[in-house]
């Protein structure tokens, strides 16, 4: 028996002129309202949580192996969307940011 179950988590964050994005395998939104030229992997700040604000059934969900997880980003009209899956070494208690890493 497959079991699917949808759950929604909003996260609001801004831009900023010095978001780059280019880091090949890792992405981060942070609360921070600042950004320097070395956080080539910061795609928005000022974000409205960071991992350990994310809801409990959330942050189960990720710790489930094999989970898949889409993530869906709209910036002006533009909607860019990647699927990532879960994993039990997910600690989610991070105060300041959200990191998404990218497996080889």
């Amino acid at each position: 028996m497959i079991r699917v179950t949808k759950l929604l988590e909003v996260i609001v964050f801004q831009g900023h002129p010095l978001v780059r994005a280019l880091h090949p395998s890792t992405m981060e939104l942070t609360k921070e309202r600042e950004l320097t030229q070395r956080g080539d992997c910061v795609i928005g700040v000022s974000a409205d949580k960071a991992a350990c604000d994310l809801s409990s059934a959330v942050k189960d969900a990720l710790r489930t192996a094999g989970v898949s997880v889409t993530f869906t980003i709209w910036v002006g009209g533009e909607r860019f969307e990647f699927t990532a899956r879960g994993s039990r070494g997910l600690l989610l208690d991070d105060r300041r940011d959200m990191v998404i890493r990218r497996s080889q």
